[in-house]
């Protein structure tokens, strides 16, 4: 995990061509493009693997016991329908985990 963090913050502050020239994007030059989307690919592992593991908990040890954390707070809150978005709440849930 550490590391597909460290490789995130490396792309987050590199200057890609594409970027500025987007017409260039399918000649992924440098290969920055490629490299970026394995990095997402495992950071989305890691996210589903804790909302998956935040789900289980919940169904193991019942709603609302035992110490809550910030995903466990936002599962409450979708399951009981209080949070209205117009988006996929495990999406959301993933990308709170990774903030």
């Amino acid at each position: 995990m550490e590391k597909g963090l460290k490789e995130f913050m490396e792309f987050f502050g590199k200057f890609v061509l594409s970027d500025v020239l987007p017409f260039l994007r399918f000649l992924d030059l440098g290969g920055q493009e490629k490299a970026m989307r394995k990095v997402q690919k495992e950071l989305d592992a890691i996210g589903e693997e804790w909302v998956a593991e935040h789900k289980q908990k919940r169904l193991n040890s019942g709603v609302g016991k035992g110490e809550n954390d910030l995903m466990d707070i936002l599962l409450k809150l979708f399951e009981e329908g209080r949070v209205d978005i117009d988006r996929d709440p495990h999406t959301l849930l993933k990308a709170a985990s990774l903030v």
